[in-house]
């Protein structure tokens, strides 16, 4: 008997070997600068061609403060470049993010940089909301038509929700690699995931190690029913403005859609995320392939230090 329990306890203990977080021992004054590059290209249903962005911009990466209880972490997107066309470009920026160029965020996170809020929050709404109204009076300066089918108003409202606390948190979590910090992982752990634009996907850990520094890799794949898919699409109507009307729409031409092949998503991505022992990014790489709405999108995206 105590052979059989002697192992157990020793197969319990080999599941467990290999789980790591990702720490974070960063000092008051550290600063990381960071050079991000992402292209996407997007080839439109029933052969109306292909559209390409490139968007790239400067990250940087600032410790505040540091105390017992966490740190001050301040973020701050800056040059932001964006070559080719605008409606790729809508889709590549996803969420708050597009209204956040030169706006510098201070978030209060925990000891491992797992993010709790945002410390300047009012000043941050403010910047952002300064530039989404520039952003929106030119766009609806040179399409006036838009004003029919999506009064101003309407979507001036939906920026601002998306411009609340908890979702510009949960902005910084998708887009960032302040997800992983505090996770508690090992290589074939697996976890449901929200991604950007409101994809669910089921993403697999792999873990390793390359002198010194740590290396996650996650494989995802989308794990979205029909009501799921129409739920995300609702959802994200109503995040650019558009109320029950285009809800109701989608719900009475869904049956013909779901004829056309469009209700479906199939998304396959993969991340790869290289750490320093005390927790700073080195890198990040990825790419996704998206079929969705009869539009097939890929898009990549590189994280370095910048020289």
């Amino acid at each position: 008997m105590r052979r059989i329990i002697l192992s157990v306890m020793m197969v319990g203990a080999a599941l467990t070997v290999g789980a790591q977080t990702i720490k974070t021992n960063f000092k008051k004054g550290d600063i990381f600068n960071y050079n991000d590059a992402m292209n996407m290209k997007m080839e439109l249903p029933m052969g109306q061609g292909t559209q390409t962005v490139d968007v790239t911009k400067k990250v940087v990466i600032e410790i505040v403060d540091k105390t017992k209880d966490g740190y001050k972490i301040a973020l701050t997107n800056s040059g932001v470049t964006i070559k080719g066309d605008e409606m790729a470009s809508d889709q590549a920026l996803s969420g708050a993010m597009k209204y956040l160029n030169d706006v510098k965020i201070v978030f209060k996170t925990d000891a491992n940089a797992v993010i709790q809020g945002i410390d300047n929050y009012e000043e941050v709404v403010t910047a952002a909301s300064n530039n989404a109204l520039k952003t929106i009076d030119e766009l609806y300066t040179k399409n006036p038509m838009i004003e029919q089918a999506l009064p101003k108003a309407k979507m001036i409202m939906a920026v601002s929700q998306l411009l609340e606390e908890k979702e510009l948190v949960k902005t910084l979590q998708e887009e960032t690699h302040f997800f992983l910090y505090g996770k508690k992982i090992k290589t074939g752990d697996k976890e449901n995931r929200s991604l950007a634009q409101g994809i669910k996907a089921v993403s697999t850990y792999t873990i390793g190690e390359n002198a010194g520094n740590t290396t996650i890799s996650v494989a995802s794949v989308s794990n979205m029913t029909e009501e799921d898919v129409k739920a995300m699409l609702i959802e994200q109507m109503k995040k650019m403005g558009m109320g029950d009307e285009a809800a109701s729409n989608l719900e009475a031409g869904w049956e013909q859609m779901k004829g056309m092949g469009m209700t479906n998503i199939d998304f396959k991505g993969n991340e790869t995320y290289v750490f320093q022992p005390n927790g700073a990014l080195v890198s990040t790489n990825s790419k996704s392939d998206v079929k969705v709405m009869g539009m097939n999108i890929t898009m990549t995206r590189n994280v370095e230090v910048a020289p």
